[in-house]
């Protein structure tokens, strides 16, 4: 059994330290490939990458321009050869029994991606974390059928790094929406649309606090955050216009709730909409998604470049 790591970088070089030396520590007995997708990097995370698993096998590095982590996402995931992939960003680092125990729990539940969850880095947590694991063991279920609303009402914990999935089901949906900068939210309606899922109510893996992240990771950018959730929206469901109308109902309550928080012009939008629900149809919803996307300041969100 073949595990391939899949990461994009981007100017890591403060915080990949940990990351690598938590890949290499992954217990487990599978065989494993690790791929580096580098989006454009001007500091040295290439050096790093290169002296801290020097004399790791199997180790694979690629330079592209920079355009943001859904296609440097992409571009690992169709460099994998494991019949298994786990993602992980550049800056998160795996408890050792992460990705053995998502890999037993996806096999034994026949399921094509296992969830575990992520938490900020400190001491505190991670020992409460090995502490529970060494306790109780795995805490594993399997979610509703309707996978897509319990993505939509978060419900679960949309990141990629807490996640392992089957390389032919991220192949077959076409991995993450090249057409929005960030990749997990995109990624997960993707997956939430054509596949089984198994979670783990465990803490695999860690994120660095903000204070103490010394780059500036997109997580920590709620602007950022925020529009590439609801971008993540608007395309998934231009792509999809025959989803239940509920669906398109939740996913509009949700995106305006977001644009109000920026002061959004119609800032009684989300009133409204409850209002009005049993007399917009599909496409109203879907316009006011499009709307939401225009109250982010430009000057702070990214955007894909391909």
């Amino acid at each position: 059994m073949l595990v391939s790591f899949v990461l994009p970088v981007y100017n890591k070089e403060n915080d990949i330290e940990p990351v690598l030396e938590s890949l290499k520590a992954q217990e487990g007995d599978f065989d494993r490939e690790f791929i580096f997708v580098d989006d454009g990097s001007t500091d040295r995370s290439a050096e790093m990458i290169h002296d801290l698993m020097e004399g790791i096998p199997h180790v694979y590095y690629v330079y592209q321009d920079n355009k943001g982590p859904s296609y440097a996402s992409n571009r690992g995931f169709q460099m994998a050869r494991g019949e298994w992939v786990k993602p992980l960003d550049a800056d998160d680092v795996l408890l050792p029994q992460a990705t053995h125990l998502l890999l037993k729990a996806a096999l034994s539940s026949k399921a094509d991606v296992a969830f575990g969850l992520r938490t900020t880095w400190t001491t505190e947590n991670v020992h409460s974390s090995l502490a529970n694991l060494k306790a109780n063991g795995p805490q594993t279920s399997s979610p509703s059928d309707d996978l897509l609303m319990l993505s939509l009402h978060g419900q679960i914990f949309h990141t990629s790094s807490a996640m392992l999935a089957k390389s032919e089901t991220l192949i077959k949906i076409e991995g993450c929406d090249t057409r929005v900068f960030v990749q997990d939210y995109s990624l997960l309606l993707r997956l939430a649309l054509d596949s089984t899922w198994v979670c783990l109510d465990n803490h695999l893996v860690f994120e660095p606090l903000p204070e103490t992240s010394l780059d500036q990771r997109l997580s920590h950018n709620q602007t950022q955050e925020r529009h590439d959730l609801n971008a993540a929206l608007y395309w998934f469901f231009r792509d999809h216009p025959n989803l239940p109308f509920h669906a398109f109902q939740y996913a509009a309550k949700k995106a305006t709730g977001r644009a109000k928080q920026f002061h959004f012009s119609l800032k009684t939008l989300s009133n409204w909409i409850k209002s009005h629900n049993k007399g917009l149809d599909r496409s109203t919803y879907l316009d006011l998604i499009r709307q939401s996307l225009k109250v982010f300041p430009k000057e702070l969100v990214k955007r894909p470049r391909g």
